[in-house]
């Protein structure tokens, strides 16, 4: 294991009485408590969320599985039932992840996870060892990069391991390694053929141990930290998917099928998970998808010939690779259903709406098309509707500043009809449709989550496609009417 020269050094000092008191050891002297380093170099009461905590044993033999790491503080009552080994079931809930192991004569503890901000304690009952800690409340200028792949939870391959940020670009390569006693090796910028710059990806120098589990460094630079989840590896011998049969309107693309548009594709991954890195022109996409999971990829250019080049990954690392000619159809509009209030803290059914956005590079004339519900057909009169605009579409009898939900911004249209569903929009949730003049459809919406009075139903981002539960999700707080979304986290 690699540790830094400089780090903090930390000695118990015992300020409860009740803790125990070094014994004298059979040569006369004291027994040592042990002293604890945190990894990478910082003040105990500011550890940063990425760390690791290095229990360099006094004169008395630790193991790793004596030694806890506990949201809050610990007192005499709780040191003794760590030292007995039957903590309480309050106890056990405050007790966090890690991976715990052996390094020379030393204990190192790895949280799983992020340190949330707040106090922590680490502790070694049988010695009445307990060294206070605190997390930092910020980031102080650390980026975490989260890792992609393998997915979380996961078994796969140390060659698969994946690790982006946007807004980041790696500088060169950094040696490093997994612990326990995992393989060493080099995380290389990008991910494939050295696209994806915002990702590091870990090549391992030799062969690995099969059903370990491991964790990376805490940092591969100063200040940028990696997310600590565990990794179990796995050689993996599972068999590969049959590829995806694309329909009559789509193009091969990998293992899965893609439909071409204007400055887009909308892709549908195959039966098991994927790693994408698909690249075209000067730009690089790297994305993770879910089994049979949809997504879009932009930045096209319209009735163009673009040769794009795609990459995938598995668990194991392996690797495949094919190349496209995507010829996309001139410029047009996306109109979509993009968050619904149906269930306002105001009067029903008048102070509901139905939000549309255009994302697409042209204006839209939304004049002709529907809005079909359980009630029936809505159609909308002209209006305009510019790239990035939003418009509600209300009932004759709404108030914008009704004292009791968002008021939408002055600049967003109004598109008034006569009403909205049957009777209202169902509080409950139910489906809804955009279709065009020829009835062709251009947007769908679930009839769920429920939402709670003064609660929206939005589409996570204007490009969510429509087939993926997940694309969809309650509001934050407030409903946002005329504004970009913002959805509750899962």
């Amino acid at each position: 294991m690699r540790l830094p020269t400089l780090g903090w050094v930390l000695v118990l000092v015992a300020c409860d009485r009740g803790l125990p008191i070094p014994s004298v050891s059979s040569d006369g002297g004291k027994d040592t408590l042990p002293t604890l380093e945190v990894l990478p170099s910082a003040d105990p009461n500011a550890v940063p969320p990425v760390a690791r905590f290095v229990v360099h044993v006094g004169s008395s033999p630790v193991l790793p599985e004596e030694v806890v790491l506990v949201s809050g503080t610990l007192g005499k009552a709780h040191l003794r039932e760590l030292a007995k080994g039957d903590p309480s079931s309050a106890l056990q809930r405050r007790i966090v992840e890690t991976v715990t192991f052996s390094d020379g004569g030393d204990v190192v503890v790895s949280p799983t996870q992020p340190l949330a901000p707040g106090g922590y304690t680490l502790a070694v009952g049988r010695l009445g060892f307990a060294v206070p800690l605190g997390a930092r409340s910020s980031l102080h200028g650390e980026r975490i990069l989260q890792r992609i792949w393998p997915p979380i939870g996961s078994p796969g391959s140390p060659s698969a391991l994946v690790y982006c940020a946007l807004g980041w670009e790696a500088s060169g390569p950094v040696a490093a390694q997994l612990e326990p006693k995992g393989p060493s090796g080099t995380f290389h910028p990008g991910v494939v053929d050295g696209r994806g710059s915002h990702c590091v990806r870990f090549a391992p120098d030799g062969a690995w141990e099969s059903g370990a589990r491991w964790v990376p460094p805490p940092e591969i630079a100063p200040g940028i930290a990696l997310d600590p989840s565990p990794l179990a590896s796995s050689a993996g011998h599972e068999e590969d998917s049959t590829p995806l049969v694309c329909e009559a309107h789509e193009v091969p693309f990998g293992p899965g099928c893609a439909e071409v548009l204007d400055d887009r594709l909308l892709v549908r991954a195959p039966d098991r998970p994927v790693l994408w890195v698909v690249g075209w022109d000067e730009r690089a996409v790297v994305r993770a998808t879910l089994p049979r999971e949809p997504f879009v990829l932009r930045g096209l250019e319209p009735s163009t010939a673009t040769l794009v080049h795609v990459a995938v990954l598995d668990e194991r690392g392996t690797e495949a690779r094919s190349t496209l000619v995507a010829t996309t159809r001139p410029a047009h509009a996306h109109v979509v259903l993009n968050e619904v209030m149906a269930n306002p803290l105001g009067a029903e059914p008048a102070e509901e709406w139905i939000e549309l956005t255009n994302d697409g590079s042209v204006a839209a004339d939304l004049g002709g098309l529907q809005i079909v519900d359980v009630g029936g057909v809505t159609v909308l009169p002209s209006a305009t509707l510019e790239p990035g605009a939003f418009a509600l579409v209300v009932s004759e009898s709404f108030v914008a500043e009704d004292g009791l939900d968002p008021t939408p911004p002055d600049d967003v249209p109004l598109i008034r009809v006569s009403k909205l569903g049957k009777s209202g929009l169902g509080n409950a949730g139910e489906p809804l449709e955009l279709r065009g003049l020829d009835g062709d459809l251009l947007s769908r919406f679930p009839a769920s989550p429920a939402p709670k009075p003064g609660v929206s139903v939005v589409r996570r981002r204007p490009d969510s496609p429509d087939e993926w539960a997940t694309s969809f999700a309650l509001s934050a707080e407030a409903a946002s009417p005329g504004r970009p979304n913002h959805p509750r986290q899962p």
